[in-house]
């Protein structure tokens, strides 16, 4: 029987493969070995971890403010960090473009009834995030070379990202070229006008800056902050060979084939990390723990939420 809706479907496929693999990680995990790491954890280093995440979403909410700021949006950055963090909350639930990406765009965008401008710029923010993520995977990926090389499917993935990365570049900057220009014109002129709104981006403060805030985020909000998660449970790994695979973990973890990478990330971490030795019942605790502290900390943002909507009501 052919599916008739598209959306449903693939979100019907989401859930189909984040219960697959969750129920293998059901039948190869020792839980009760989880339960005693996390039963273990330092609960120092767990504090460090929150510290820093909480550094890396203050990271993010300020390069959003700054492609915000570049498309007229002149909100404080308090407003931004709210949203990022209850954005945050919202993507433990529904996958991104339904849940935490479509918040933002609305908290930000529906106010001033600008919600198209104010969707660039959540996409151009996760393109940049994305971007660093793949220029990091690479460039660290070579410091283990020799380990990694044996892996053939991590070789393909390296490949994968370069190729990416050589289109992306390319695009930015031919993207003005009759060539381009000769294929674009095709399109819908709503799209085309959608398209120019993206790539207005490209001027040189603007992507600068946000391809520093996102290398800045990279590693403080994803190298360091899970690091000491991976410390805070006994686990330890060399600087060399923790950071050749955690960007490549992030961007297995980022591919929209489940609900909100659950059990993608799980098992991006027991195959990378267990290169290097890491059982997958500590690997899996990361994840976990990750999760559950993420979750927490994006809670803080419930309340303002509760509180903008009762203004909203109170003005209807």
């Amino acid at each position: 029987m052919i599916c008739k809706n598209n959306n449903k479907c693939k979100t019907g496929l989401k859930i189909v493969v984040s219960s697959f693999l969750v129920f293998l990680l059901i039948i190869k995990i020792n839980w009760v070995e989880v339960w005693g790491y996390i039963s273990n954890a330092n609960i120092y280093l767990i504090a460090w971890y929150i510290i820093f995440y909480v550094l890396g979403l203050i990271v993010s909410a300020r390069k959003w403010q700054v492609l915000a700021r570049f498309k007229q949006f002149k909100n404080n950055f308090l407003f931004y960090f709210k949203s990022y963090l209850l954005g945050t909350f919202l993507n433990n639930f529904f996958p991104s473009f339904i849940g935490g990406d479509t918040y933002r765009v609305y908290s930000l965008g529906k106010p001033v009834q600008k919600v198209s401008k104010s969707s660039t710029t959540v996409i151009v923010d996760r393109i940049s995030g994305l971007v660093s993520i793949m220029i990091l995977s690479v460039a660290f990926a070579w410091m283990n070379y020799e380990v990694l090389i044996s892996h053939q499917i991590i070789v393909w993935i390296i490949i994968a990202l370069i190729v990416l990365l050589v289109c992306v570049f390319a695009g930015v900057l031919f993207f003005d070229s009759k060539f381009v220009q000769y294929f674009v014109k095709f399109l819908p002129q709503f799209i085309q006008r959608y398209i120019k709104q993206i790539f207005a981006f490209r001027h040189p403060a603007i992507a600068s800056k946000a391809l520093g805030y996102s290398f800045l985020f990279a590693i403080v909000g994803v190298a360091i902050a899970n690091y000491l998660l991976f410390k805070s449970i006994g686990v330890c790994l060399s600087v060399e060979d923790y950071i050749s695979v955690i960007f490549l973990s992030s961007i297995i973890a980022a591919m929209p084939i489940s609900v909100g990478n659950i059990g993608v990330k799980e098992w991006a971490y027991v195959f990378l990390f267990g290169i290097f030795g890491v059982t997958s019942n500590a690997a899996v605790t990361v994840v976990l723990l990750s999760r559950v502290l993420q979750m927490l900390v994006s809670l803080i943002a419930v309340p303002f939420y509760l509180q903008s909507k009762n203004k909203l009501e109170y003005k209807k």
